[in-house]
């Protein structure tokens, strides 16, 4: 009954897995609950979407006729495209002289000088190269933004006409890293799942030496990779990069425990399963459980972070071990009864041992590594200390990375394009600057059509692009001043020449265009748009003031907003070291009270709580000392490290409780180590290989969080083997006659 209502689950959360998407858009990183959200979301009803792409055009042709010509056909393509609103370069802003022009040379020089060109980096500082300024449909479902990228990327392979010879192409912007990261997400899935699940197989396979034994522990793996995943699935949760190791961790987790059961039951004596499984849960129950709780409580501590895909992974994993620690209980003993094997069936004697070679000779180091220890407790003690002190000194050393491009590889294509336009004075992020002004009543002229008014738009915009981190400023005054250049003053006109030309550009379709985007339709909003360096949070935080500072000089009557996609997008950044701090702390607390629960005595708990606080201290010495920075992965490491940690712990406490009334302290500690280590060494390979995989992705913060959570795996062993039986030899007689007699 149990195993059939768990296929017909099975079934229908496979069938919701299948239907899951990624999103690594903007909006999926934004800060729960920001008032700038809401501000974006204002400013986006009145003058649309601010997501946009540059194609750079560059190359020693560009500025030749068929360059030139190039461009132009380029600009009216990518125009014709469902999706893209608006497109903008110098062929659209000087195609009313004709086009191409007749002195190419003289027109990159007349580009050059023009400063509605330069400031919306249509050509580059230098004069080598040009860019083309789409502004595109903020599309909401995934694959309709990946075929607007695939279509507009077609345009530019296309062979429709030739690329010029000297010249070359490439899209850039921030769509493009989105679909790259879910690119990644799906990479962490469709490949480095399947070489954990094959390393996992494999190991098994060599320490076990049963395959027959396989079955039960890889089916419970499974179903709680499907609980977990289908569960976010039919709860309409998309996938994100930082979502992308739920999987992986599942995995390892359900696998581990999985195993501490699997490894015990070999050992136990009895001629049924039955018995010994009643035996196994008589003796694990507890330490499965809180296991179960300690784990689950230290990945949902990430749910308190303001950082959306942190918070959903805190939120989905600590989810997906609770169904995980349910599912041991009322599924795992199951899978065992009617998959496992009889001794019997093993060649051996009926209640006798049935161990390969390779558990055995784990059980032997156990006992041999937990005796050293206890005789150079010493030793062991100062030196886990000295190690600590180290990796605390060197804490001021721990910086925040918050600069999204440096996510990126180096070579990566999409930071190498974008480097290459910084480089040359052009943009590809943005600030959007939203200033509101009070209507002026009476019959007067609407605020942003006045020549005052259009002056004071244009004169902000020179300002702004007098910072040295703001690359070029675009307003409806640059575009206004622009156009008036070109009509003709008469006695007269200079009042209602702003008002003509205002309606002059409204009749026109590509002014009408340029002119939706940055001012709104009753003149009363006007939108100007910084293009400035992909920068860190604390960076961005300091131009964002800058900027409003000199908007508010410009603009004292006004309200001014600065927003758009970048910006919040790097506010996530800033919340970091309290996601760190409050994940950490709640992590510890929630330890803390468990083993103090389990144990009779706050010193005993204090000193089963220390080895795992020592691979903590680790992991933050090798971020310190290897200037390996804060990100929003590696955010996340302390408090996954913790929450795994104990539980190798817990498992060790459930042995000794057992012997230490009987042997007393010292022996119980070896004999605990002879019974439990083969499952450490076995589970702590599995975790390595689980988190190790990450180490492979292409994007930064997950190849970093990986790593630390590896070196974190290997020290937590390290301390369950030495550290925690050093410690716990110290335990005093009188705590110890105060541990529960086990029953015979």
């Amino acid at each position: 009954m149990v195993l059939a209502t768990v296929g017909l689950a099975a079934v229908v959360l496979f069938t919701a897995v299948l239907r899951l998407e990624t999103d690594n858009s903007p909006r999926s990183f934004f800060v729960h609950g920001s008032p700038g959200v809401a501000d974006y979301e204002r400013f986006s009803e009145v003058f649309g979407s601010d997501l946009s792409l540059r194609v750079s055009v560059d190359g020693p042709g560009v500025f030749g006729r068929e360059g030139l010509r190039y461009l132009a056909r380029l600009e009216d393509e990518l125009a014709r495209l469902d999706g893209v609103l608006r497109v903008s370069g110098l062929a659209r802003h000087h195609q009313r002289f004709g086009w191409p022009p007749e002195d190419p040379e003289e027109f990159r020089r007349r580009a050059l000088a023009d400063e509605l060109d330069r400031s919306a980096g249509w050509i580059d500082a230098a004069g080598r190269g040009a860019t083309i300024l789409l502004q595109i449909e903020e599309r909401r479902d995934v694959a309709g933004r990946d075929a607007l990228l695939l279509q507009i990327e077609e345009t530019l392979a296309s062979n429709r006409w030739k690329t010029p010879e000297g010249v070359r192409a490439q899209l850039v912007g921030l769509p493009v890293l989105n679909r790259d990261l879910d690119r990644s997400s799906a990479e962490i899935e469709g490949r480095f799942l399947p070489l954990l699940v094959i390393f996992a197989v494999a190991l098994l396979l060599l320490f076990v030496r049963d395959p027959l034994e396989l079955p039960a522990p890889l089916l419970f793996v499974g179903l709680c990779e499907l609980l977990t995943v289908g569960t976010l699935a039919v709860s309409g949760q998309r996938m994100n990069l930082v979502l992308a190791v739920l999987p992986p961790l599942v995995f390892v987790i359900a696998l581990a425990t999985a195993l501490h059961l699997l490894l015990r039951l070999r050992q136990l004596h009895g001629p049924s399963r039955l018995e010994r499984l009643e035996a196994l849960f008589e003796e694990k129950a507890w330490a499965v459980f809180w296991t179960g709780i300690t784990t689950a409580v230290g990945f949902a501590s990430l749910a308190l972070s303001p950082v959306a895909p942190v918070r959903s992974l805190g939120l989905w994993a600590g989810i997906g071990l609770l169904l995980l620690t349910v599912a041991a209980f009322l599924v795992l003993p199951v899978l065992f009864l009617v998959l496992g094997r009889r001794p019997q069936e093993r060649g051996a004697e009926p209640g006798g041992h049935d161990v390969s070679s390779h558990e055995e000779r784990s059980r032997a180091l156990g006992r041999r590594w937990a005796a050293w220890a206890v005789e150079r407790r010493a030793w062991v003690l100062a030196s886990a200390v000295l190690l600590s002190v180290v990796a605390v000194v060197g804490l001021p050393r721990l910086r925040v990375e918050s600069n999204a491009l440096r996510y990126l590889s180096p070579e990566h294509p999409l930071r190498v394009g974008i480097e290459d336009l910084e480089s040359r004075s052009i943009g590809v992020a943005a600030l959007e600057i939203w200033i509101r002004l009070d209507p002026t009543g009476g019959g007067a002229p609407a605020p942003f059509v006045s020549a005052l008014e259009i002056d004071r738009l244009a004169d902000l915009t020179g300002d702004l692009e007098d910072d040295s981190q703001v690359y070029g400023a675009l307003s409806a005054g640059d575009v206004l001043r622009d156009a008036l250049r070109y009509v003709p003053t008469t006695p007269g006109s200079a009042a209602v020449r702003p008002q003509m030309v205002l309606t002059g550009l409204r009749n026109d379709h590509q002014g009408r265009e340029v002119l939706s985007a940055l001012l709104s339709e009753d003149d009363r909003s006007a939108r100007i748009t910084a293009f400035v360096p992909t920068l860190g949070a604390a960076q961005l935080k300091v131009l964002v003031e800058r900027v409003r500072q000199a908007a508010e000089l410009h603009f004292p009557d006004g309200e001014v907003v600065v927003t758009g996609q970048y910006p919040l997008l790097l506010e996530a950044q800033r919340h970091l070291i309290s996601t760190l701090v409050w994940s950490l702390g709640l992590t510890l607390l929630a330890v803390g009270v468990v083993l103090r629960l389990l144990l009779p005595s706050s010193r005993l708990a204090l000193l089963a709580l220390l080895p795992n606080l020592w691979p903590v201290a680790g992991v933050f010495g090798v971020m310190s000392w290897f200037g390996i920075p804060l990100d929003i992965a590696t955010v996340m490491v302390a408090a996954v490290v913790l929450g795994l940690a104990v539980d190798d712990t817990i498992h060790t406490l459930g042995h000794f409780r057992r012997l230490a009334p009987r042997y007393g302290a010292r022996r119980a500690v070896v004999e605990t180590l002879g019974a439990t280590a083969p499952a450490y060494l076995l589970t702590g390979l599995i975790l390595l290989a689980g988190f190790g995989v990450c180490t492979l992705s292409d994007f930064a913060p997950i190849a970093r969080f990986g790593g630390l959570s590896a070196v974190g795996i290997v020290l937590a062993v390290l301390g369950d083997l030495f550290l925690l039986p050093a410690l716990l030899a110290l335990t005093p007689d009188d705590v110890v006659r105060r541990l529960p007699v086990p029953h015979e």
